[in-house]
Order: structure tokens, then sequence, then C-alpha cells
């Protein structure tokens, strides 16, 4: 039978080995360098994509798939069950792995035919796991990291935890920036419908996957309004006012027309 897209990756024994004695430790050098490197490899192929043999470039294209559905099956999706000694170590991964997905969209931003919806093989495994196939399980990662709201944060630096405070921050900051990439990206595809990134966004109440054992319901609407006023830095602010403005934009095209976004924005304070 044919292998999966990511066996090649997550079928070796060494790499197996390793991330079963890194869980066990609950620390992760090596799955963290893994990382690292297939940004470096997604980096060197947008940079000589043009200057190599056809050949020699499909040839990478074929790994790069492979490496990148290896981090969407194996980390992305469930790293988050994973025991970490160092929270600042968590929040670094999950970084990693969105600034990973921001740099391939980028790729597909300027795809000849991204009206049309065709990307190539390496930006089609972000595209189709947040966007045109988006799952609940492949959202969660993402979203979960911003439906916490800047408490955590607040939190953290009042417990004098300021590593741990900041690698906190600058992963919503980078999670706000990869949806608002899907925003903007679903927006440029003639004849799209609203995706379930957005409806999520725009519901009264996100999937309980999003929620901690102590929130009883999680509006994101909400939360991005509560970043803008919070007294953290300003470049998340910004951000989650940008992602805010899009999901404005993008309810207009909604048929039947989605509730009032200021009742939404309110509902809590009613």
């Amino acid at each position: 039978p044919s292998a999966s897209p990511s066996s090649a990756w997550s079928q070796d024994a060494s790499r197996i080995s390793i991330l079963q004695n890194e869980k066990l430790a609950g620390t992760y050098p090596v799955t963290l360098a893994l990382l690292s490197l297939v940004r470096a490899l997604v980096l060197e192929d947008q940079v000589s994509s043009y200057a190599i043999p056809a050949a020699f470039e499909e040839i990478k294209q074929g790994v790069l798939v492979r490496a990148l559905s290896w981090v969407r099956d194996e980390i992305w999706s469930v790293s988050g069950t994973w025991r970490f000694v160092n929270l600042a170590e968590k929040y670094e991964m999950s970084k990693r792995m969105v600034q990973l997905y921001r740099l391939v969209l980028e790729e597909g931003e300027l795809a000849p035919n991204v009206d049309k919806g065709h990307f190539d093989p390496v930006v089609s495994v972000v595209v189709d796991a947040l966007l045109v196939k988006a799952t609940v399980a492949q959202l969660s990662p993402l979203l979960s990291a911003i439906a916490a709201g800047p408490g955590p944060i607040t939190i953290l630096r009042k417990a004098l935890r300021f590593a741990d405070a900041q690698a906190s921050e600058d992963l919503v900051e980078s999670s706000l920036a990869l949806v608002r990439k899907l925003l903007r990206l679903r927006r440029r595809i003639v004849g799209s419908t609203p995706s379930l990134l957005e409806k999520i966004a725009l519901s009264h109440s996100a999937p309980q996957s999003l929620s901690s054992s102590t929130q009883q319901k999680v509006e994101m609407l909400e939360v991005l309004s509560k970043y803008i006023v919070a007294p953290i830095d300003p470049k998340t602010a910004t951000q989650a006012g940008k992602v805010l403005t899009l999901l404005c934009i993008g309810s207009g095209e909604w048929q039947p027309r989605p509730p009032s976004l200021i009742s939404q924005i309110g509902r809590a304070h009613v």
C-alpha cells in the first residue's frame, strides 16, 4: 500500500525514538531544531526556485511536502497535549510552527492563479489544512492561543514570569498575523465561501476545544476586542484590530447575514 505524505518523516525510527524521549523529559531541543530546519528549507526553496532545473525543484518540493505534512500531522495537531517542563518552550514550539505556516503562505499570496485557488503542492499543505479543507482539530492549535485572551499574559507578568509572558505574547501576535493572512487569502479566491475559520470567529461561542477548564464559553470577537484595549505590546493590539476589521468586511458576504457584530461583542456585557 502507498505511504501517507508524511510517512518518510513520521515513520523514521530514530526520529520517533527521539520524540518519545523528549516527551518523557518534557524538553524538546531536537524537535525545535527540526522545525527550524524545515523553515530554512522552505525559505531556501522560495529564494532559489527560479534558479534551479525543474526536475530538481520537483524533488525539493516533494521533500518539503513530506516535511510540512509531518509538522501538520505529528506536531501541530497534538503538541498541545504534551508535557513541557518550561512553559516558554511550549509557546516557542507553537510560535515556530505558526511562523513556518506564515512563511509558506507568503509564497501562496504571490501565486499566479491565487484567484482560482490554485497553489503549488507545498503551499497546498497549509492552505488545505487551515482554509480549504480546514477542520476544528487543525484550527484549534491556532485559535486556542488567541482564545485565551490577554489575561494569562497579565497574570504571568504579575507573577514576575517575564520570559513566559513574553513568549506567550509573541505566540499570540504570530497567531493573529497568521489568521490575518488566511482571511486575506480567502478573500482573494474568487467564488470562495466563508471559511470554517470565519464561521468559528463569528459564532456566538467557539468550539469547546478552544476553551480552558475555567472558561464556560469563548466568543472570539470579544476576545479580539480585549486585545485591542489591553495593556500589552501595541503590535499585538494592531494585529487584533486588523483581524477584527477583516472579519467585519467578510461578514458582509454572508448569506443569510450573520448576527450583528456589535451585538456579539457586547453580548457579555448585556
